[in-house]
């Protein structure tokens, strides 16, 4: 696939874009321009909480680049169900967090209390259009991606392949970690979803 496709709500799969082919700011044709660049790496470790809050909030002023652990790179292990949440899962979190920011201002709530103060509200934040990348658009990124997917979605692994496939007209590659990996994050990945 030699384009980038949205796979879901401001969530974009594809290669990794060629700066002179994919501008970072609005140009005439129709490629969107995008807010968060995360690169699928096998050399990659998982993104500390707080890199994943400074990106966001930088990402309003200029693009924001990232990388997270390939496809295979990722063994499936134990996590505990109560505590940290495990790396797949707190990625997708944050992905749609950024990618549909659920603070709202509700101008209605502006009474002010006995003293005369408005209590201060958070004001909603502007979506933000995430590139999920690799170099060929699926070969390193199909982990991250089918993971995505079956969050927003709130999906299981086996519709998730399916539907991207399918409906997305997305490829992938499958390392026999990356099934076992979603297999079994799948029932916590489902209960966290929106």
């Amino acid at each position: 696939m030699s384009r980038a496709s949205e796979i879901a709500k401001n969530v974009w799969l594809g290669p990794t874009p060629d700066s002179s082919l994919c501008p970072m700011s609005d140009g005439a044709d129709d490629e969107p321009t995008f807010d968060i660049f995360i690169e699928a790496s096998d050399l990659a470790q998982p993104p500390e909480l707080r890199l994943l809050d400074a990106v966001g909030e930088l990402s309003s002023d200029a693009p924001q680049r990232l990388e997270f652990p390939s496809s295979g790179s990722i063994m499936p292990q134990k996590w505990p169900k109560a505590g940290p949440l495990d790396p797949v899962t707190q990625m997708c979190q944050w992905i749609y967090s950024v990618a549909n920011p659920s603070a709202t201002y509700n101008h209605d709530e502006d009474e002010a209390d006995q003293d005369g103060d408005v209590p201060m509200k958070t004001l909603r934040s502007r979506p933000r259009k995430v590139l999920i990348h690799c170099t060929d658009g699926y070969t390193e990124s199909s982990l991250l991606a089918l993971a995505y997917f079956m969050y927003a979605e709130r999906v299981p692994a086996h519709e998730a392949w399916l539907r991207l496939h399918c409906e997305k007209k997305r490829n992938f590659f499958a390392y026999s970690s990356d099934v076992a990996l979603l297999s079994s994050l799948q029932a916590r990945i489902l209960e966290l979803s929106p």
